[in-house]
């Protein structure tokens, strides 16, 4: 029996997380973490059982713990990192939104077999790092991105060396044909509605200014260890290419599926072995139509910013990653416009590309760095400095 930590567990990756292991007898969910929906959290606490709980608010999971007699332990805030290192776990699902996943993540790799990552921001702020200390206590890492999951996926059993490209597929998001002009009076509701997924309202919006893909292939680089100008991003509507392969001569390796997270969730939980199926069939028949299309950096000026970032290096990532998310929260808030975010992201790179700031920082540098940052580009949106 694998036990498994999610942290997340109320989100839509953690949601779907807990379908996979509940439909998988060889999984034993053993930590939950969850954010402000104390709601949802309880129901998942009632029909898992985990042995520890955590929370962003400490009445959250002091309530919980004092109401459930099989919960062990409870921890809330800042101190859910010391439960990702004091708790050892077979699998610790990453799946914290946002740049708070990342001290979590880090200190899990102290007391786990392997990650199972969905939280881009890890591999964005801290990719460097994170590779060293997991190869330093040889813990896997597994990508939970179905973007990254195909890419794993296509590399199985090759030679690394024989690696010419990845392609990685975008959807275009719901304004993929949208006039730019019409960009301006996007609203939060209509950037929400994607053709395609069913995902939380961060990424959401980070998939309508294609932020995303950009975020994806900085992570993608980190990853899997390739320089950005092998990584290629083309946008294909259909969500049924997750994402390619391409080798040095020339043959073209593709992972497909209907767009469901679960099945890149489930692989991450059960590599080296393929469960039976928790997503539907998909049928190849007359009326399917694969098509692919560039990339418009005038339409999506987020994938040439992330490429910049990439190539740059140092903290313009961390720059780039902070800038977006602050954005899109007040994009969602509606204190600024869709096309605010594409300005605020350029600004904050400007004025940080030539800060006198050391090539490597430490987790606790980043972290430190990152917080200042968020506070700097909080202001700028406050105060309409961009």
């Amino acid at each position: 029996m694998k036990e498994i930590a999610v942290f997340g567990s109320t989100g839509s990756i953690g949601t779907s997380t807990l379908d996979v292991i509940e439909k998988t007898s060889e999984i034993n969910l053993k930590s939950l973490v969850f954010g402000r929906n104390v709601n949802l959290a309880e129901e998942q606490i009632k029909k898992f059982k985990p042995t520890y709980i955590g929370s962003i608010k400490k009445n959250d999971s002091k309530y919980l713990y004092k109401k459930y007699d099989f919960i062990k332990n409870y921890f809330y805030g800042t101190g859910i990192k010391d439960l990702a290192k004091g708790v050892y776990h077979d699998i610790f699902l990453s799946a914290i939104s946002g740049s708070d996943g990342l001290a979590s993540s880090i200190n899990a790799l102290s007391n786990t077999r392997r990650i199972a990552l969905a939280n881009k921001e890890t591999m964005v702020m801290a990719g460097k790092q994170f590779n060293k200390i997991a190869e330093k206590n040889e813990v896997e890492i597994l990508p939970v991105d179905s973007e990254h999951s195909a890419i794993f996926q296509c590399l199985i059993g090759e030679d690394k060396s024989s690696l010419k490209e990845i392609i990685l597929t975008a959807s275009g998001g719901p304004f993929r044909e949208t006039e730019i002009s019409k960009f301006k009076s996007i609203t939060p509701e209509e950037a929400l509605d994607h053709p395609n997924w069913d995902m939380g309202k961060k990424i959401t919006i980070d998939s309508a200014t294609m932020a995303n893909k950009g975020l994806e292939l900085i992570e993608a680089s980190y990853l899997f260890k390739v320089p950005e100008n092998n990584i290629k991003v083309i946008i294909h509507p259909q969500s049924i290419i997750h994402s390619m392969v391409k080798f040095k001569d020339n043959s073209i390796k593709a992972q497909l599926s209907k767009p469901d997270m679960k099945l890149a969730i489930q692989y991450a939980l059960n590599f080296p072995e393929r469960e039976t199926a928790v997503i539907n069939d998909m049928e190849f028949d007359l009326d399917l139509s694969l098509t692919f299309q560039e990339v418009s950096y005038k339409r999506f000026p987020t994938m040439k910013m992330a490429r910049y970032s990439l190539k740059k290096g140092g903290v313009l990532p961390l720059v780039f990653n902070r800038a977006n998310e602050e954005s899109v929260y007040a994009f969602l808030e509606k204190r600024i416009k869709f096309v605010d975010i594409f300005e605020i992201i350029e600004k904050f790179l400007k004025k940080y590309e030539n800060k006198n700031i050391k090539e490597t920082l430490t987790v606790d540098e980043i972290l430190s760095f990152d917080e200042k940052l968020k506070k700097d580009i909080q202001e700028g949106i406050d105060k309409r400095c961009y």
